[in-house]
């Protein structure tokens, strides 16, 4: 997704099951409008970028403008979850290691 059309096509699916009319309506943009921005054939203005921000605030601004990170909020927050998550099994599995090892001097 590296082309505004295709974050925008992308949005399209992803906030509204790719029903374009109810994403256009959202934006306060006509359905044909969205449809050439999603197409190439019209440019996306700074104003068609406000207007979903301000209808989807979960939108990530970064993401919209430059496809940078994650499309929305959620995604992001949930991203930085898992990594702390994945750095809490690795923590937890050295623990375990080390109360093994602990265990095993404790024997002898």
């Amino acid at each position: 997704m590296n082309t505004p059309q295709e974050r925008l096509d992308f949005l399209v699916h992803y906030l509204e099951d790719g029903d374009a009319r109810s994403f256009a309506g959202k934006c306060g943009m006509h359905e044909a409008q969205l449809s050439r921005m999603r197409h190439g054939k019209e440019q996306i203005t700074m104003l068609s970028y406000t207007r979903i921000l301000r209808a989807y605030p979960q939108v990530r601004r970064q993401w919209l403008f430059a496809g940078e990170g994650e499309p929305t909020k959620e995604r992001q927050e949930k991203n930085l979850i898992l990594s702390e998550l994945s750095a809490l099994r690795d923590e937890v599995a050295e623990l375990k290691e080390m109360v093994a090892n602990l265990g095993k001097s404790t024997e002898r």
